[in-house]
């Protein structure tokens, strides 16, 4: 394969890359000289392709029920690689382990390919024993395994604090648990665990269990080179010059070239935006924008927001970048689609709520860090990659076809931020993917 920086590819380029990134030996991307004979093993293994299906199961701290989901953070250690499944959280807040057990058929029903599992606080929580939730734990994981899934991310079970802490017998069970899943991690190539959760404290937490923004954020950071290890390198997949994106094939400039673009005249909005896009806000900020050439690569412009005020208006007010034709505009009746957008946002923001997108007739909200943006104030970079819903049940009309990425602001506070966003992508779902 031809030496090319895959950071920064023009069209043709990424082509040839795209054509030989199968030929590449999965064992390159491992140091074979490791005595960790998961590692080992996983080199001879097959890496998930960027619509591997993944599926998560767990308790509340998955489900966020309470505090912030795990996947949120998670996401944000996926970097949008990954196909999610409508109905991809099956986590029930409250489940034990041994509840999970016996619902092994509700998530293998999703044909996931990566099941993230995360069980056995609440079984610790009700003075079960360690064989009872070690077994439990087994079961789930191997019924994935046996029904196809090519990985099992399994989570530690964190610590707890104050009124909800662990009594000194529970604790010890805990650490158990915890040091079994790192075994088998090490034991069985499809299995993969966190190295370490030392870090997670108190100030993580929104009441002693559930973990807030930051702490699900903090999770995602320490599981990142985790998981991207499971999956292909993400140039190779994620440049939207490739002719499976919608945006590229129909001509919607996914490049962000251009200084052309239109917007609302809500507020006052300045400066350049990309040819057929469109700038709008319902929040009356001040927006300065300019397009910065080969920001994402060779070829890709990021276009830039530098936002401050004070948010005015109804809750859920926005700024956003929409594709100026309204792309899927007449798309088929039971179709399905998803999309997804790089990002980099700078340090200090504030007012935000979250980040999202949307197409078609259903608001699409992020599983990267959608909510988790909140107040946290960090630079933050990544792939906003929203799961999937349901088919469309009749072809969207001019009004409802857009697709965009959206900034939600809090109305009514102080609002200041700086983000990047580009290289987005659009795809049909293949219908032998929909459940």
């Amino acid at each position: 394969m031809p030496n090319f920086d895959l950071n920064n590819l023009d069209e043709a380029e990424f082509n040839i890359a795209l054509e030989n990134a199968y030929a590449i030996p999965s064992t390159a991307y491992f140091d074979e000289n490791t005595t960790n004979i998961a590692t080992l093993e996983r080199a001879k293994y097959d890496y998930l392709g960027k619509n591997a299906r993944v599926v998560c199961e767990g308790d509340s701290i998955i489900a966020g029920s309470a505090g912030c989901p795990a996947i949120f953070g998670i996401g944000a250690a996926i970097e949008g690689l990954g196909f999610l499944p409508n109905g991809y959280n099956v986590a029930t807040g409250g489940e034990t382990a041994v509840q999970m057990a016996t619902q092994i058929a509700t998530v293998n029903a999703l044909k996931p390919d990566l099941v993230i599992f995360g069980g056995g606080t609440n079984d610790i929580k009700v003075d079960s024993d360690v064989e009872t939730i070690w077994s439990a734990i087994l079961t789930c994981i191997d019924g994935y395994v046996a029904a196809g899934a090519k990985f099992v991310l399994v989570l530690k079970v964190l610590e707890r604090f104050g009124v909800n802490a662990f009594t000194a017998p529970q604790e010890a069970v805990r650490v158990e648990i915890n040091s079994r899943i790192a075994a088998l991690a090490l034991s069985r190539y499809e299995i993969v665990c966190e190295d370490d959760i030392s870090w997670f404290t108190t100030g993580h937490t929104a009441d002693g269990t559930h973990p807030t923004h930051e702490g699900s954020y903090a999770r995602g950071t320490y599981l990142a080179p985790i998981l991207q290890s499971l999956f292909t390198p993400r140039p190779i997949y994620l440049a939207p010059l490739s002719s499976d994106n919608y945006l590229q094939s129909t001509s919607r400039n996914p490049a962000l070239t251009g200084t052309t673009g239109s917007k609302n005249t809500n507020g006052t909005i300045t400066g350049d935006i990309p040819t057929d896009w469109f700038l709008a806000q319902d929040a009356a900020l001040t927006v300065i924008c300019s397009v910065i050439a080969d920001y994402w690569g060779k070829g890709l412009n990021g276009f830039r927001m530098q936002v401050t005020g004070t948010a005015s208006g109804t809750s859920n007010n926005m700024v956003k970048l929409r594709c100026n034709s309204n792309p899927l505009n007449g798309a088929a009746n039971g179709s399905a689609w998803e999309g997804w957008w790089r990002y980099a946002l700078a340090a200090g923001h504030a007012g935000i709520n979250s980040f999202g997108t949307e197409f078609g007739t259903t608001v699409m909200q992020g599983i990267d860090r959608r909510d988790a943006v909140n107040d946290l104030g960090i630079a933050m970079n990544g792939i906003l990659r929203p799961g999937s819903v349901a088919p469309f049940s009749a072809a969207p009309t001019t009004a409802e076809a857009e697709f965009n990425f959206k900034v939600y602001v809090k109305t009514g506070e102080a609002v200041n931020f700086d983000v990047v966003i580009g290289a987005p992508y659009l795809r049909q779902i293949e219908a032998e993917r929909l459940i």
